[in-house]
């Protein structure tokens, strides 16, 4: 497994270590680029909690589909399309294509976005599927995702 290197810019190794408000103050920290403007930046992490039922796998998958195509999710605008990686780990892959099929909302157009820049990755029936409980798999996860450019997990 290739090691991943990640050069800290400027700013970054500054802030490595406790740092005058002054000091601080001077950095030139760039501006966040927005995920999906008023409701995430990237890359930030982000969690989607509720009871069993409520619809947080679906609002994910459409989430993910905005982000693929640039549309906007719900009345939050999108700025450009995103490369995605859609971790399914306990959905079965039938009910995951039933809503695709079901979104008629997307134009030929979205769709030929989404087959360049959505994947989807069963747990179920997915070979090699990261086990997220274990540390040493961020490290192969995180040199995939670059690899394959994916910008949102």
């Amino acid at each position: 497994m290739p090691n991943i290197i990640n050069i800290p810019s400027r700013w970054e190794k500054d802030l490595g270590n406790p740092i005058d408000l002054t000091s601080f103050h001077n950095l030139e920290i760039p501006e966040r680029e927005w995920g999906i403007e008023g409701l995430f930046y990237l890359p930030e992490v982000t969690h989607v909690t509720s009871n069993t039922g409520c619809g947080k796998s679906l609002n994910v998958m459409l989430m993910c589909i905005a982000l693929a195509t640039g549309k906007p999710f719900a009345r939050y605008r999108v700025p450009k399309p995103r490369r995605v990686l859609y971790l399914d780990g306990e959905m079965h892959p039938k009910e995951f294509q039933e809503r695709i099929h079901r979104c008629s909302f997307m134009s030929d157009k979205d769709l030929e976005k989404c087959i360049k820049n959505f994947k989807y990755w069963n747990g179920l029936y997915g070979e090699n599927f990261p086990d997220l409980s274990k540390p040493d798999t961020f490290e192969w996860l995180f040199e995939y995702l670059q690899r394959n450019e994916i910008e949102v997990l």
